[in-house]
């Protein structure tokens, strides 16, 4: 079934004028007509490029006049405030379908949001790439860092749900009584019971008599009563030499239990011994001694179980796994970024991104033979370990990403080099404007700008007088002008004047092309200079270019209006 973009007459569940229901519906025919577009055109062809501007500029109406576009998921269907805007069963076609299916049940779109993120959105929800490790919607648009789009899985609807329903409980309790008792609420009743003349009472002392026998004669756990008499040897044991004897029939019992199935136990036996060795400080030779033990107990065979059991069981929390992952990274380091490259469930991996991080703090070089790893998705978590640390002892092991074969991991290194304090690294971020990814180009200038590193101002400047720039996408040439806006202020206003008023003579599309991008930096230069600038061009323009134009100048009041933000960092 083809997709019905639907008409503003279809009855709401929430307010909205007709004006706003028929802009919300323009928007998703020009989506819809855009996504088809992604799947039938090459990502150069100036075909999709221009359905990306018309969508852009739809969008950046809709944003400026009500702050967002939110969209109501459901099975086959786009509803805005309870208006249906598109419709479509087909499931291997229908953007709904897809996003329903992998838990999403809205999609929000926020001011200031730019082409290269509906691109990006468009990518994943038409599907035009091959998916790797995780290849769901919401893990793509999580890796994609897509700033002002954002999502509502299932679960929050779920938690809002029980939140609200733990405040009635009230009603909750009223809806589980049968009707039947509802109407003749005596027939439910419990009849009063006769207590026959042979029954007899206990008191409290016999209660407790009775429950202490029972007790004694519950069948006695074997393994326990074995880890309970070699952790009670353990703790008694004076000589070395027999004490490192019992101590590897403990860690044999420990990794036999764990490779048996019984893993609950086992992890509780290592926890016991780690606890142990970590409770005097300073720390002595024995302790350090039963430390050394714990880290070789993670052998490859352990590590795949405890991987087996975090990916495909419930037998760790999270919160469990935290306290886990920080015995190991105690005691093996290495091995805690072992399991990092190995576990595959997002909330997981989490946990012991932070575990590593915490642990990385102080022994950063623990990290560097993971750099050089065969695994995309294990060194793209290093370098964001070291990003989150903000540390620079490995830049140099790092800087040597750049030319990654997976853009993930060179993404990933662009955002360190942003991080860290250290000066020798800023100059690395230019030559991601020569990476293969249009988006991370565009990410590249973006991060210039606000970061605010004037050094990248000359070059730039320089930079959009080359055929390298004259053969970029429009997107790539708005994020380098927007970066000059940024980066150089009102001394960037004479250039921008002269895009503005130039005449082009039979190029209606280089005059096009030259008000976008004068545009996109004078928007980064809010002030009644920039403002009236933009009115002087209005009124010297054709009706194609004046739409941008307004827009823009609607950007610049705003801002206007709103606080000084280079005021307040300063």
């Amino acid at each position: 079934m083809n997709e019905e973009i639907m008409s503003a007459e279809t009855s709401p569940s929430e307010e909205a004028s007709k004006t706003e229901v028929a802009l919300a519906t323009d928007i998703m025919l020009a989506m819809v007509k855009t996504a088809k577009g992604v799947k039938m055109y090459q990502a150069s062809n100036p075909l999709l490029g221009k359905f990306f501007q018309e969508l852009t500029v739809k969008m950046s109406s809709m944003l400026n006049l009500y702050n967002e576009y939110k969209l109501d998921v459901d099975r086959f269907e786009f509803r805005y405030k309870g208006h249906s805007v598109y419709k479509n069963s087909d499931t291997s076609e229908s953007m709904a379908f897809r996003m329903y299916s992998d838990g999403i049940r809205a999609i929000v779109f926020n001011a200031g949001v730019e082409e290269w993120e509906l691109q990006e959105f468009l990518d994943i929800v038409s599907m035009s790439q091959a998916g790797g490790v995780d290849d769901d919607i919401v893990t793509r648009m999580w890796d994609k860092g897509l700033l002002h789009c954002s999502y509502i899985l299932e679960d929050d609807f779920r938690e809002i749900d029980k939140q609200i329903d733990d405040q009635m409980t009230g009603t909750s309790a009223l809806r589980k009584i049968p009707p039947s008792c509802l109407a003749d609420p005596l027939s439910c009743a419990t009849r009063l019971q006769i207590i026959p003349e042979h029954f007899y009472t206990l008191n409290a002392e016999e209660t407790a008599c009775l429950q202490a026998l029972l007790t004694a004669e519950e069948p006695f756990n074997p393994i326990d009563g074995t880890a309970r008499i070699l952790a009670t040897i353990l703790s008694g044991i004076t000589e070395p030499e027999l004490f490192s004897a019992f101590l590897e029939i403990y860690l044999k019992l420990t990794r036999n239990l764990f490779h048996s199935g019984e893993s609950e136990f086992s992890l509780r036996l290592f926890t016991f011994l780690y606890r142990r060795a970590t409770a005097r400080e300073p720390v002595d030779e024995r302790s350090r001694q039963v430390l050394a033990a714990l880290g070789r107990f993670w052998t490859d065979d352990a590590l795949k179980g405890l991987c087996k059991i975090i990916d495909t069981t419930d037998a760790l929390s999270a919160d469990e796994l935290k306290t886990l992952s920080i015995m190991i990274g105690k005691t093996s380091p290495a091995t805690l970024c072992e399991l990092l490259g190995m576990v595959e469930t997002m909330k997981m991996r989490k946990v012991l991104i932070e575990t590593t991080s915490e642990i990385a703090v102080e022994t950063p070089q623990i990290l560097l033979p993971f750099l050089s790893d065969s695994r995309w998705y294990l060194v793209r978590n290093v370098v964001l370990i070291l990003t989150q640390i903000k540390d620079s002892v490995l830049l140099d092991q790092v800087v040597m990403l750049i030319t990654h074969r997976d853009q993930r991991v060179r993404k990933e290194v662009l955002k360190y080099l942003v991080a860290v304090s250290e000066p020798r690294a800023k100059p690395f971020i230019l030559k991601f404007l020569r990476d293969e990814a249009a988006g991370i180009r565009i990410m590249a200038l973006q991060l210039l700008g606000r970061a605010k590193l004037q050094f990248a101002l000359k070059p730039l400047t320089a930079f959009i007088d080359t055929d390298e720039f004259e053969g970029m996408s429009i997107s790539e040439k708005k994020a380098v002008f927007a970066v000059l806006g940024e980066l150089g202020g009102g001394k960037m206003l004479p250039l921008f004047k002269s895009m503005l008023t130039r005449k082009y003579l039979f190029q209606r599309a280089k005059e096009k092309e030259a008000i976008t991008c004068a545009v996109a930096g004078l928007e980064k230069i809010p002030g009644e200079e920039t403002r009236k600038l933009l009115e002087e061009a209005l009124r010297s323009k054709s009706s194609e270019s004046q739409d941008i134009i307004k827009n823009a100048i609607m950007t610049v009041s705003r801002q206007k209006n709103a606080p000084d933000s280079r005021q307040q960092e300063r």
